[in-house]
């Protein structure tokens, strides 16, 4: 990337691509095919839940604001849908509790009882 383009090289060296920078993107807008049954298209609005799955997951508001702005072409959001429950994402942000300070003994009677290790590394 160089200046406002990004450059597209084969890996003999050869330019084979320039990209130009488009409102903070380097986006590339393909020429769209030739319908060749116009009356079997249809456009139909995404959900704002339908556009977070397709999108991997990006965060409601920002899509809304991507889709408002321009800055995703091609799709048309369905402006009463309502953000549901997406599982994936809590999933994907559990965290662990830290380790305690401090050890305690309770309900430890014998050996094995309380199992400590240290999972980092290789």
């Amino acid at each position: 990337m160089e200046g406002n383009h990004c450059f597209i090289y084969s890996p003999s060296s050869k330019l084979i691509g320039q990209i130009p920078k488009n409102r903070g993107l380097y986006r590339i807008d393909p020429i769209p095919p030739e319908p060749e049954h116009s009356a079997n298209s249809a456009v139909k609005a995404l959900t704002i839940t339908q556009l977070h799955r397709l999108m991997g997951h990006v965060n409601y508001d920002d899509l809304r604001h991507m889709v408002n702005k321009g800055l995703v072409t091609g799709v048309e959001l369905d402006p009463n849908s309502k953000p549901e429950f997406c599982d994936v994402c809590v999933r994907a942000k559990v965290t662990r509790k830290p380790f305690p300070k401090h050890s305690t003994h309770d309900g430890i009677k014998a050996y094995g009882d309380k199992v400590v290790s240290d999972v980092w590394g290789p």
